[in-house]
């Protein structure tokens, strides 16, 4: 859509010509069509017969200017695009070109009046081609009959068998003025429907393209850090806010989803609509993104985003696991996991619990020195989550056992890594074993003399 404004003056400019040219073009046929007017006249020696030769011809003139503007309005409905847009993507993707096949067309609309022109269009040049004689005929039959009522007029009152003038004088005119008004009509509304009505279908697609890329910019979501006081005492992360929904998300929630071309405008619609709180649309068509481009962190923040505000922290938890995957940078990969994790020991079970020792054995496996501890804490939450469920809903005895076993084994590393009781990791390992967090108390679980030995002992 770049130079769009530039580009509608340019064809605005070349249309004035041609309107400029018609509209003398039927001026002048109005003249002729008044001397024939005043010629009938004179002829027949009533006015009437004028006035009469008047209507019909201008009848005659709209007419087969309406028959042809329909005419030139089947034929220049702009398709050649649509087709374009529809034959690109397919052949993009089998050349392997990604950024082809997202390349969005000029326009795209509702094609069932482009089809129907197809269709009429070639009824129309085929019957026309093989029945050409016939309409020929028919026009000259019409202009028959149009000065034959015309010259209605002219018949002396009492006997209709004498007529003023033959109205077969007067049919070559009509005939004229039907060519020359169908022909006119055809034109003219060829030329403005290519031009013109292609340009209020481009403002239209202009418009919304820029919608949708000024919706594509805005968060869906108020940003949510974490803070350090939330990591370091495992408190539960802030509930994700959506931003407010603008006009412009009303105005983009409009567009229907089949008009959507470009990833950028799946983006942008599923933006507004994250906005207004239509969240199951808008991760429809964040999918829909990601499949036309799987590489893209972005599409895969804001789905994140949105399942958040969804409340599904499970799905935006492997979202999550996702980027992280796919970051090269080894310490924004970890803040990712870090972030993930956090995230899954919010999570329902059983999946929480399973995401969070997924994640938290892929943190441990190149461990920062400087956080290991405190993953190793929030792995027995896990574990801790993990016992509790499987004790409610009659675990095996040797899945129970082994999983407490596994929980000791992160607190005994915890205390090995963090003698001095009063470190901020042992602080929160004693404050989840103790429940002073109100819900996050995962290992209260674990309650029992052998865990008090191991949580409170000072080995400074």
């Amino acid at each position: 859509m770049t130079g769009y404004p530039e580009r509608v003056g340019r064809v605005q400019e070349a249309c004035r010509p041609v309107e400029r040219f018609t509209f003398f073009l039927y001026v002048g046929l109005l003249v002729f069509v008044l001397i024939f007017a005043g010629a009938v006249a004179v002829s027949s020696g009533r006015g009437s017969s004028g006035v009469l030769a008047f209507g019909t011809a201008l009848l005659v003139v709209a007419a087969a200017s309406l028959v042809g503007a329909i005419l030139g309005f089947l034929f220049g409905i702009p398709r050649s695009l649509q087709a374009a847009a529809q034959a690109q993507p397919a052949d993009a993707v089998a050349q392997g070109h990604a950024s082809a096949a997202n390349a969005s067309p000029a326009f795209r609309t509702n094609t069932s009046l482009e089809e129907i022109s197809d269709w009429l269009t070639k009824i129309i040049i085929g019957l026309g081609l093989v029945q050409f004689e016939s309409l020929v005929l028919f026009l000259y039959k019409c202009a028959a009959l149009a000065a034959a009522f015309a010259a209605s007029a002219s018949l002396p009152a009492g006997d209709i068998t004498k007529v003023a003038y033959d109205p077969r004088f007067a049919s070559p005119v009509f005939f004229c003025l039907i060519l020359a008004a169908l022909v006119s009509g055809c034109l003219f509304m060829y030329v403005e429907t290519r031009t013109r009505l292609l340009v209020v279908f481009l403002a239209a697609e202009f418009a919304n393209d820029a919608n949708l890329k000024d919706s594509a910019t805005v968060p869906v979501s108020v940003p949510q850090p974490l803070t350090a006081v939330q990591f370091d005492q495992r408190r539960q992360p802030p509930v994700a806010v959506a931003v407010r929904a603008t006009e412009n998300d009303k105005a983009v929630a409009q567009v229907q989803f089949e008009m959507l071309q470009s990833t950028e405008d799946l983006i942008g619609w599923a933006s507004a609509q994250a906005r207004l709180g239509r969240l199951d649309e808008a991760e429809r068509a964040l999918g829909a993104a990601l499949i036309r481009d799987q590489n893209s962190t972005e599409i895969r923040k804001r789905i994140v985003e949105v399942r958040r505000l969804k409340g599904d922290r499970i799905g935006a938890v492997r979202m999550m696991m996702e980027i992280a995957e796919r970051t090269t940078d080894r310490k924004k990969r970890d803040d990712l996991l870090q972030n993930a994790l956090f995230e899954g020991l919010y999570a329902p079970a059983p999946d929480g619990f399973t995401a969070a020792l997924e994640i938290s054995q892929t943190i441990l496996q190149d461990p920062d020195p400087q956080r290991q501890a405190l993953i190793l804490v929030w792995r027995a939450c896990a574990f801790g989550q993990k016992y509790k469920w499987l004790t409610e809903h009659g675990g095996s005895e040797n899945e129970i056992s082994t999983t407490k076993h596994d929980a000791r084994a992160l607190v005994e590393k915890v205390v090995e890594l963090k003698p001095d009781i009063s470190s901020s990791e042992r602080a929160l390992l004693a404050s989840l074993y103790e429940g002073r967090y109100g819900d996050d108390d995962d290992l209260k679980v674990f309650k029992s003399d052998e865990f008090d030995k191991l949580i409170f002992s000072n080995r400074s």
